[in-house]
């Protein structure tokens, strides 16, 4: 494998790009569950956000499947336009992204207070207590469920 300085840039750039957009992908995701419970325009502002967020995600994931290919190709690729506009697009979805994140978490603030990373951890940790909580449901339900069977035989 042969990756010339072009090559390695543009797939550097793909790859800075992805990262930005997977944490932003998570904090969306997390400023989303904080909303639930809100109102109703919160709430769908935040869900459209997650939805934004992966349509990014997508968009990066098909440039580094172009990307990837042409760097395993024999011989150098040459920096002309087209490429240079290809990897353009990574970097302004990675700015938008980073853009978005801080209105997002602005927004959030006026919403739930300003200690939004307080109010991320305390609806993740309600949301496993809750898992903890319907587990344990389903695991009495199942309990009682044999006994009354075994009642019946």
């Amino acid at each position: 494998m042969n990756v010339n300085a072009i090559e390695a840039l543009w797939l550097g750039i793909n790859l800075v790009s992805l990262v930005v957009t997977i944490t932003n992908v998570v904090d969306a995701w997390r400023v989303w569950r904080v909303m639930i419970g809100t109102t109703l325009p919160h709430e769908i502002q935040a869900r459209a956000n997650v939805r934004r967020e992966a349509v990014r995600l997508v968009i990066v994931a098909c440039l580094i499947a172009i990307a990837v290919p042409a760097a395993l190709r024999p011989g150098d690729v040459a920096l002309t336009l087209p490429l240079a506009l290809l990897m353009v697009i990574p970097i302004g979805v990675a700015i938008n992204g980073y853009l978005d994140r801080r209105t997002r978490r602005s927004l959030a603030r006026l919403v739930v207070g300003d200690d939004l990373a307080e109010a991320i951890l305390r609806s993740e940790a309600l949301r496993r207590m809750e898992r903890t909580v319907d587990d344990t449901a389903v695991k009495v339900d199942d309990i009682h469920r044999a006994t009354v069977d075994e009642g019946d035989a």
